[in-house]
C-alpha cells in the first residue's frame, strides 16, 4: 500500500511534524490522527521533596546529549528551539492540537519518564486539555502501577478501542517486550467489521523488515532475541495474509522510520517528543 511522507507546515519554531497520506481500503472518509510519542516527562513541584527535586534534576542532565544523539541519527533538528523541557513543550503540542483538530490522538508511550504523582498529575492536566478523542498506549518506561494508569488506558483492557466512523484504533500494551493471547485474541476480535489501525510502543520485527534490526537493534524491537511463544503467536499474526490492519504506529526509538511489517501494509514509528517532534496523518478512502 503506498503512501506519501512530508513536513507538516507550522509556524511553531519548537515544533518538527512529519506528515502522512495513507489510503485504507473499506474507508469511506478521510480521517486524521496527530501522533506524540516518547516525551519523557520529568516534574518536580515546588512541594516535591529535596529528594524527588534531585532525582528530575538527573533524569534531565541524562537525556540533554541523548536526545541530541537520537534527533541527528534520524535527521531530526536539535537547535536551541527544539530543546524546550518536555514539561515546557507540552503548551505547544496541546496548541497544536486545538489548531490541527485531528479526528484522534495518539499517544504512543513513554511520555512519562518514570511513575511518580508529579509526572502523572502534569500528563493528566495536559490530557484534560486535549478536546479530540485520545488514546494512550504506555511504553516501558511506564510499566507497573497499573491502577494509578488504569483511567488513562481504558481501565487498562487486553486492546483499547477507539473509533471514527468505521476507522477503529486499537491499542494494545507491549511495554514489557511481550504480547499475550489475551491480548492478540482481543485485538483481532476489535479489528472485525471495521477498518483497524493498530497502536502500540515496541515496533514488531517481522520477515518483512529485517533491516529494522540493522538500524535499531534489538532492545528497540519486539521479537528480537527469544520471545516467549505468546508473543510470537501474535508477530505470525500481524504478518500473515490475513491480517487485518491497515497500518501500526508505535514509538520507543525516537525516530522516524517507516517499514513493511508485511507486503504492503506499513508500520510507522514515530521521532521523540523531546525535540518537539510528532507525527500527522490522513487517512484517505482507497481508490477502487
Amino acid at each position: 500500500m503506498s503512501y506519501t511522507q512530508g513536513v507538516f507546515p507550522t509556524d511553531d519554531a519548537y515544533l518538527q511534524v512529519t506528515s502522512y497520506t495513507l489510503p485504507l481500503a473499506g474507508l469511506r472518509r478521510e480521517v486524521t490522527l496527530l501522533q506524540l510519542s516518547d516525551l519523557h516527562l520529568a516534574v518536580a513541584e515546588e512541594s516535591s521533596t529535596e529528594s524527588q527535586k534531585a532525582h528530575v534534576a538527573k533524569q534531565k542532565q541524562a537525556w540533554e546529549p541523548v536526545r541530541k544523539d537520537f534527533a541527528r541519527l534520524y535527521g531530526d533538528a536539535y537547535d536551541p528551539p527544539h530543546l524546550l523541557q518536555p514539561e515546557e513543550g507540552l503548551s505547544h503540542y496541546l496548541r497544536l492540537l486545538q489548531t490541527v483538530r485531528p479526528d484522534v490522538a495518539l499517544f504512543s508511550g513513554d511520555l512519562l519518564e518514570d511513575f511518580s504523582e508529579e509526572n502523572l498529575r502534569c500528563f493528566s492536566d495536559f490530557l484534560g486539555q486535549v478536546d479530540c478523542p485520545w488514546m494512550w498506549v504506555r511504553g516501558n518506561h511506564e510499566r507497573g502501577h497499573d491502577d494509578a494508569y488504569a483511567p488513562f488506558t481504558q481501565g487498562g483492557k487486553p486492546a483499547q478501542t477507539l473509533s471514527v466512523g468505521e476507522f477503529k484504533l486499537i491499542g494494545i500494551d507491549d511495554a514489557d517486550k511481550r504480547v499475550t493471547a489475551e491480548q492478540t485474541a482481543a485485538a483481532w476480535q476489535e479489528a472485525e467489521n471495521c477498518v483497524p489501525v493498530l497502536a502500540m510502543h515496541i515496533p514488531a520485527l517481522t520477515a518483512y523488515n529485517p533491516e529494522a534490526a540493522k538500524v535499531f537493534g534489538p532492545y528497540f524491537l519486539l521479537g528480537t532475541g527469544e520471545p516467549d511463544p505468546e508473543t510470537t503467536a501474535f508477530l505470525d499474526a500481524l504478518q500473515a495474509d490475513d491480517s487485518p490492519f491497515g497500518a501500526v504506529l508505535c514509538g520507543h526509538v525516537h525516530g522516524k522510520h517507516v517499514s513493511s511489517y508485511r507486503p504492503g501494509r506499513m508500520q510507522f514509528c514515530a521521532s521523540s517528543g523531546m525535540v518537539g517532534a510528532c507525527s500527522y496523518f490522513r487517512f484517505t478512502p482507497a481508490e477502487t
